[in-house]
């Protein structure tokens, strides 16, 4: 399984790019490849599974995943 991350390369966040920073070494490591970039500030959510792009976004986060409508699977 291939894995990409393209995450925002600078932010008017600091203390928000330092936290998902600190997970570099631990993701690289499992043979991730990060991404940063650094043309804008970046707000965008897209997954990509085995070629197909689902439809909708979502933040990584328990409200997000489980209880948020953005994240429910959504039949064609």
């Amino acid at each position: 399984m291939r894995v990409h991350l393209l995450m925002q390369g600078h932010t008017d966040h600091p203390f928000f790019q330092t936290a998902a920073r600190a997970l570099y070494r631990d993701l690289l490591a499992d043979g991730v490849k990060i991404h940063e970039y650094q043309a804008s500030e970046l707000h965008a959510k897209v997954a990509v599974v085995d070629g197909h792009w689902p439809r909708g976004s979502s933040n990584i986060d328990p409200f997000s995943l489980l209880l948020a409508r953005e994240a429910k699977h959504r039949r064609r």
